[in-house]
């Protein structure tokens, strides 16, 4: 990620800049599914937390584990380590979603183009879903994007994203944190 105009980052971005292996932790474990702590990312979860008081909501929306942004991409994370509820990853992906559009929430001091809006997400927007090959109801397909359908993902890309990708923490470490090393 290019450095952050940080004159114009708001403080509830700069307060939570995190790495993956802190955002990929399963706390109740004590063990991270990816090591990278030299990407940038943004820990979503707090983002969260801190976007609720601040707005005084009193329900308790669900949100992804990671943002990462830069001058290409916006793409946002859930990392499972136990067992995955469709469902639940769903939410995560809608209610991460509507906390970006809000008023004051956006990425428009990152990304010039930056739209607060549905269309804009899903020309712009991808999600990743990192969890263990064991944990996907992978029934008698294999793959990608049996792995998408089996989660119920697959018609959230070009609705509400441009991609939605699900990868065990392997294929993350090949298809991001590589690729990703590459390009710097």
């Amino acid at each position: 990620m290019n450095a952050p105009d940080i004159d114009n980052e708001p403080s509830i971005y700069r307060d939570n800049r995190s790495t993956f292996k802190v955002v990929s932790e399963d706390t109740e474990h004590h063990v991270s599914m990816i090591g990278d702590m030299t990407i940038p990312v943004y820990n979503f979860d707090d983002i969260k937390n801190k976007y609720i008081v601040k707005c005084s909501i009193h329900s308790n929306p669900h949100s992804c584990d990671a943002l990462y942004v830069d001058d290409n991409q916006i793409v946002l994370i859930e990392f499972k380590n136990g067992n995955i509820k469709p469902k639940d990853i769903v939410l995560k992906l809608y209610d991460s979603l509507m906390i970006l559009f809000d008023e004051g929430m956006g990425l428009q001091w990152r990304r010039k183009d930056y739209e607060a809006n549905i269309s804009y997400s899903r020309m712009n927007i991808s999600f990743i879903l990192v969890c263990r090959k064991e944990k996907i109801p992978i029934r008698n397909i294999q793959g990608h994007v049996a792995r998408r359908a089996n989660l119920g993902l697959g018609t959230w890309k070009g609705y509400l994203c441009r991609d939605v990708e699900v990868y065990t923490p392997e294929e993350f470490e090949s298809y991001f944190i590589k690729q990703w090393h590459a390009n710097q």
